[in-house]
């Protein structure tokens, strides 16, 4: 009915051992889940949708659907108005909006 209190130890100290080595590995199992998971639920995240792609596709490049979107007359379209020194070149030799042929098309 009694044990020796030494016993007792030596099995409670295996007994724990087992136990916090039972959830040390199962916590280390769920942390890498859980990074994999984080890390592939923020690139899904991260992407831009059709509708998004197409919108930024516009407000970068203007909208692709308008009549004079490639037009070199256009000055949104045209050649930079300042080159890497920082010089005006081109800026006289622009047409103002108004005269624009895709200024016309808009109204």
């Amino acid at each position: 009915m009694f044990s020796d209190p030494l016993t007792i130890f030596t099995t409670m100290s295996n007994d724990f051992h087992q136990i916090m080595i039972v959830i040390l590995i199962s916590t280390a199992v769920i942390a890498i889940a859980d990074f994999f998971w984080t890390r592939h639920h923020w690139y899904t995240e991260l992407r831009m949708t059709k509708q998004e792609v197409k919108e930024e596709l516009k407000q970068s490049q203007g909208d692709p659907d308008h009549p004079c979107a490639a037009s070199l007359d256009c000055p949104r379209q045209g050649p930079p108005a300042h080159d890497h020194l920082g010089s005006p070149r081109h800026a006289r030799h622009r047409k103002p909006d108004a005269l624009c042929r895709c200024a016309a098309l808009r109204s």
